[in-house]
């Protein structure tokens, strides 16, 4: 076992919360205890105004709600900003937390590989065997053709 001091990490530049700190520190406190301690302050709570909107005067530009110009993106408190993110229907994660509506996302329909694609191939295939076009009718060749160039079917050959 070493005998090496611990190590604290600084919680403030006014070396007297720091000296505070450190004492508490050594004296066995934790370092979420010493902390609120020594800065006189308790911990910061999301989605509290005192947490939020710290370091302002009146209101705070969100810049993800919109530029400076528009007067929705400012806001005066958490609670506005949960209003604001509500009435938009969005999420958001972080000082605030909101649950955006669910929407109903209808299911994405295959991809459907273009006519000009599939006769190009078609075409390539007739060429390179001559007799496919005489063996295969038209219609059942290009959707054999069309499920051999689909993504999902890449690398198979028809």
């Amino acid at each position: 076992m070493t005998n090496e001091t611990p190590r604290y990490p600084v919680i403030s530049s006014d070396p007297d919360v720091q000296e505070f700190y450190l004492q508490r520190r050594k004296a066995g406190e934790s370092h979420n205890m010493a902390e609120m301690l020594a800065l006189r302050c308790g911990p910061r709570v999301h989605g509290t105004d005192s947490g939020f909107m710290r370091g302002t005067n009146g209101k705070k530009w969100i810049s993800q709600l919109g530029n400076k110009n528009d007067p929705r993106a400012w806001v005066s408190s958490a609670d506005d900003l949960r209003t604001e993110v509500k009435r938009r229907g969005w999420s958001c994660e972080g000082m605030v937390n909101v649950k955006g509506a669910k929407q109903d996302i209808p299911d994405p329909q295959p991809y459907r590989v273009a006519d000009d694609l599939v006769e190009k191939e078609v075409a390539r295939r007739v060429e390179e065997d001559p007799g496919l076009a005489q063996r295969t009718k038209p219609d059942v060749l290009r959707e054999s053709v069309r499920e051999a160039i689909s993504p999902a079917n890449v690398g198979m050959t028809a």
